[in-house]
């Protein structure tokens, strides 16, 4: 579970994928190919990779700790 101050758009291409979204969401929602989620800023969330999947997450502003070329978040 994490937040980020940026809003986010999931976009699932193929495959599925399951969210849970604030702190009292326990069913949360699946998320099939072709569909979307959007994650409001600074709401907690997670995601669990239910098949083999391609998805694209765009933020809202761009988030900035991931175009840092010296972050690990994405290189480790």
């Amino acid at each position: 579970m994490h937040s980020h101050p940026n809003e986010q758009f999931t976009f699932v291409v193929a495959g599925a994928m399951h969210f849970w979204c604030g702190e009292g969401d326990i069913a949360g929602t699946r998320v099939a190919a072709g569909e979307i989620i959007i994650i409001p800023p600074d709401v907690p969330h997670r995601a669990e990779v239910l098949e083999d999947t391609l998805e694209y997450d765009l933020f809202h502003p761009p988030r900035l700790d991931w175009m840092d070329s010296q972050a690990t978040l994405l290189r480790d």
